[in-house]
């Protein structure tokens, strides 16, 4: 059984996302901080593949440097494979989810918005695959 883990990275945080190849539901589980958390989540949860949102210009380039970078390091550090998925709406549509979804703390919102924003990359990932 493959572990997935959907990853919507930012430069002040890092939102996260779960599923399994036999269940393929995508769910949430929040945000690190920095690379160095990011390992040891990947280690402790028995990641067996990566999924990174990454947003896509419209002639098919890379738009940010930065998340190139990222990316190398990541793959560099964990070992694992990483699938790269358009994220261009993600957060956008993680945003309209999440003002959707009651209760919801406002000092909370941007982790939630990330960790959502995760979990729409995955079911990206497993809609396609």
């Amino acid at each position: 059984m493959d572990i997935y883990l959907g990853v919507d990275w930012g430069i002040s945080k890092i939102g996260l996302a779960i599923a399994d190849s036999e269940t393929r539901v995508a769910v949430p589980i929040g945000v690190v901080k920095n690379l160095a958390e990011l390992v040891s989540e990947i280690k402790s949860q028995g990641i067996t593949k990566i999924i990174l949102g990454h947003p896509i210009a419209k002639d098919g380039r890379a738009e940010h440097q930065a998340l190139a970078d990222f990316q190398a390091e990541l793959s560099k550090l964990s070992g694992l494979p990483i699938e790269i998925v358009d994220e261009r709406l993600t957060t956008r549509l993680a945003i309209e989810l999440r003002h959707q979804a009651p209760g919801t703390a406002k000092h909370k919102a941007a982790a939630a918005e990330d960790a959502i924003a995760a979990m729409l990359i995955l079911e990206t990932y497993l809609a396609r695959n």
